[in-house]
Parts: C-alpha cells; structure tokens; sequence
C-alpha cells in the first residue's frame, strides 16, 4: 500500500512540475522557436493547442511568422477576437501581472513602455515586449507578448498612464479633452522620431497612430512595404484572389467549415487520414483539400497542392516557379500584401514564399517532403485569429 501511495506521490508531483513548466515567465519559452520543432510540441501537448495555435478555453495562442513562433497571446476580462470568445487565462502571467492591475502597476513591471492610445499600452522588458489592451482602467482584455528587438529601445521610458473615462467600458474616453498625451508630464517624447514635442491635441493623436502603426508593422513582421499595416481587407477581381479571399472569410466566419466538401477516400502526400473535398479551389494547382490532423475533431485547414513529383525534376521546379511569379501578380503591394522569402533549412531547390496581410493572415507557397520522400510544392495558409 505504501509502495502505490509513494508511486502516486511522484506522479502527482512530477506532474505539478511540469505544470508549472509553461506558465508564469516561461509562457513565453516558445517565442523565437521554430514552428513544428520539439519545444513547440512539447508547448503544444500541454496547453492542448489545435492547429491554429489556440486554445480559447485556456486562454492562449501562439502566432506564426513564417515558421517561427513570434507571438504569444493571453486573454484577459471579457475577450473576443474576430468573433471568437476566449476565457480568461488562469494561470500565473509573466512578470507577475494580474488581469486586475493598474496600469501604473502593471508598467512597473517592466523596464518602461508607453500608451499607443488610451486603451494600448506598449510595455517593454527586453528579451519580452508586450502589446497590452485594457477592457477598462485597471482590467486587462488581452496581452499580445513578442520579442523586444533594438527597433523598440525608444519605447524603454516609463510614462504615464491615461485618463480613462469612468462611464467608458472601452477604456477610451468620448471627450477629447479627457485624451492624454503620451508623456506630457515628464516633457520626454516617446515617439519614434525623438525629438519631436507634443503641441497640441491633434499632434498627441496623430503621434499616437503612428506608434500604433509601428507597432503593427512589428507584429504582423511587414518588411517595411508602406502598404502594410492598418491596410483594408482588399477587393477581389480575379479568380485567384476571389478564391483566396473566400478561403480567408470561410475561415472568419466559420472555421472553414462553410468551405468544406465530403469525405475525400484518395491518398496525399502527407497521409492524412481526415480529408475533405474543398469547394474553393485555389486556380493553378492540381487540387485544394481540407482535412483535419491528427484527430477526426481537430481544428480544420486547408491546403492546395502545386505539384508532386519523385524527385525536385524541371517539371516541378518549373511549376512553381511559375506559380510564385502568378502570387506575386496577384497579391500585390498596393492592396497590402508583403511578399518575403523563407529561409530554407530543408537544403530544397526551391524558394519558399510568404505573402503576409495584416487584416488576413499569410498565404505561404511551400516546399517540402512528403511521405516516402517525395517532394511536394503546395499552398498553405496561416489565419490571424487575433
């Protein structure tokens, strides 16, 4: 009897430690990993993510940049994103926050940061940033955790917090005259272009969009194109980009549910056992599927595959040269999309492209070995479920 006492002892302590493994600071463990690697599955079983990188119930999702980790989200009071509602996260925060925090408090915390806006607090502790909304004054709605990089060593002053109106669930005041400037009390800028003072109420807001906007152009990772970031969701005129924004809205509205075909019975490249026909096909690719891994109630994606072949022959290497040039024709700067090469780390002959919208998500055309070794050039996407 002893004996089974001490074995349940251990188990249940071995499993306290390894709950308390990716809370408190080392939630932020994935950020800069590479996607798909063993730190991000080892992340990914104990928060129980789906496919996406969500769990709403718990609280919390990881973004992508390309393949790596570059983001970690985490719920806050009353949550909804796009639509889709998160609990509250529970567990312990990094750097000690609480959902319930003034945010005088709560930029103590780190080594400085500023208010984007009334509601948007920038906060930073290098290795960590932090993009902070508050449901109101002293509760938080949700924490948006990255990677702080040189870029932002402007933001590392500690400035005041806003004047929030009392009667404003949003946090933001309806009159002007209750707006804060960004550090008007110390007289120090905090703007991206040192240097410049606060004169009045339209500098203080027009400075505050544009460290809103620099800050998008760091989470969404834009290369820079002026188009990037706070860009409209672009009107389609073709048939790729009518089908490539229908795939984006399936999944908005719907989880790709509203997209999804029968039951596929034909083999892919990566054996997935749950597929489904898609009724959105992606022009130029041999054929669009959905399908759900690993398990028949997993989140659903969505993939198009270009070419496959035994080997990286001319005819697979020429197909998607060809379908990288046709992306690149259609998903064009002016409508907001930042195109960007992938690092390859699979030694492919091929260039892997990631075309990046700040209001969509990314549409990747990928390169990669399937089952057996064979090589396959197909369409992904990652879908900004924040």
């Amino acid at each position: 009897m002893l004996r089974y006492f001490l074995s349940f002892t251990l188990l249940f302590a071995c499993f306290i430690s390894t709950a308390q493994y990716f809370t408190g600071n080392k939630l932020l463990f994935p950020l800069g990993k590479k996607r798909n690697g063993e730190e991000h599955k080892r992340f990914n079983f104990f928060w129980r993510l789906d496919p996406t990188g969500a769990n709403t119930h718990a609280g919390i999702q990881i973004g992508f940049r390309g393949d790596m980790i570059d983001t970690v989200f985490v719920a806050g009071h009353n949550c909804e994103v796009n639509g889709i509602k998160f609990r509250e996260y529970e567990a312990d925060f990094p750097y000690k926050i609480k959902i319930i925090m003034p945010p005088d408090t709560l930029l103590s915390r780190f080594n400085g940061g500023t208010f984007l806006a009334n509601d948007l607090l920038l906060a930073v502790a290098p290795p960590h940033a932090a993009l902070i909304k508050f449901y109101r004054k002293d509760t938080i709605e949700w924490i948006k955790f990255f990677s702080y990089t040189s870029d932002l060593a402007v933001y590392n002053t500690n400035t005041p917090s806003p004047s929030f109106s009392e009667n404003n669930s949003t946090g933001v005041s309806g009159s002007s005259s209750r707006r804060t400037s960004l550090n008007k009390t110390t007289g120090r800028t905090t703007s991206p272009v040192p240097g410049n003072e606060l004169k009045d109420e339209a500098a203080t807001l027009s400075k505050a969009d544009s460290a809103r906007s620099a800050m998008e152009k760091k989470i969404f990772s834009a290369t820079g194109d002026k188009h990037a970031p706070r860009q409209a969701i672009p009107i389609p005129k073709t048939p790729m980009q009518k089908a490539i924004l229908e795939i984006f809205q399936a999944y908005r509205e719907s989880n790709l549910a509203s997209i999804r075909g029968g039951a596929l019975s034909s083999l892919n490249p990566w054996y997935y056992r749950y597929t489904y026909a898609s009724k959105v096909t992606i022009p130029g690719a041999s054929y669009t599927m959905l399908y759900r891994f690993p398990f028949e109630d997993s989140q659903l994606d969505v993939v198009a595959v270009v070419g496959e072949s035994g080997n990286y022959d001319e005819e697979l290497i020429s197909k998607q040269k060809i379908f990288a040039q046709t992306l690149k024709n259609e998903l064009k700067s002016e409508d907001g999309w930042v195109v960007s090469k992938i690092p390859d780390k699979d030694n492919t002959p091929l260039d892997d492209l990631e075309f990046r919208h700040p209001k969509l998500g990314s549409v990747i055309l990928d390169s990669a070995r399937g089952k057996g070794d064979r090589p396959v050039v197909y369409v992904r996407f990652l879908f900004y479920g924040n």
